[in-house]
């Protein structure tokens, strides 16, 4: 009678034991890098643009940690119904600010200096349009990047035709990183 207790009881312990292992896996994210290319949304040909045309694309990449889930015999029953596994995804950087600048005068605006208010950025949840401050809390609240990686940024007044412009992006981390970025030279036409 002990060794089918025994035995039942490991084999239902196995048996969670195996079900147990796929599920609740937990990740924290950590911005890797990130990558600003200037693009032609008309015929992606970046070396020449026109002010209605240019897209600043602004990319993503993660460091992804799981975190070691203890087991927990309270949830054992729960997890032998499942047929799929969550996994759930907790962003450990903060963004504090960002700042985008060319390398020529723009708009009134010296090199080297934020061209923040000049630009907007295309939310990719709702298709709308929003100033580029908002994208600070956009990325904080809102941002589901491990699936959606790509922010478009424009700007909000034509360019005069004949610059040669490199934009740069820095975005400061809560604890002291920051993240950098420049673009290729591109001509608006």
């Amino acid at each position: 009678m002990i060794k089918r207790v025994v035995k039942v009881f490991s084999f239902f312990a196995l048996f969670q034991l195996v079900i147990y292992s796929c599920c609740e896996q937990v990740y924290n994210v950590y911005y890797e890098q990130t990558t600003l290319t200037a693009i032609d949304s008309n015929d992606f040909d970046a070396s020449s643009v026109t002010t209605e045309n240019l897209l600043l694309n602004l990319n993503f990449e993660y460091k992804y940690i799981q975190i070691a889930d203890m087991l927990d015999l309270n949830h054992m029953v729960d997890n032998t119904y499942a047929t799929t596994c969550a996994e759930d995804y907790f962003f450990r950087d903060s963004v504090i600010n960002i700042t985008i600048t060319a390398n020529e005068n723009v708009l009134d605006i010296e090199s080297g200096n934020p061209i923040n208010d000049k630009l907007f950025f295309i939310n990719p949840n709702t298709l709308e349009s929003q100033s580029l401050n908002e994208l600070v809390n956009y990325l904080n609240n809102h941002f589901d990047g491990y699936y959606y990686q790509t922010i478009d940024l424009a700007f909000n007044e034509s360019l005069p035709s004949e610059l040669s412009l490199e934009f740069h992006i820095k975005i400061d981390l809560e604890g002291g990183r920051s993240l950098e970025s420049t673009t290729e030279i591109i001509t608006i036409e």
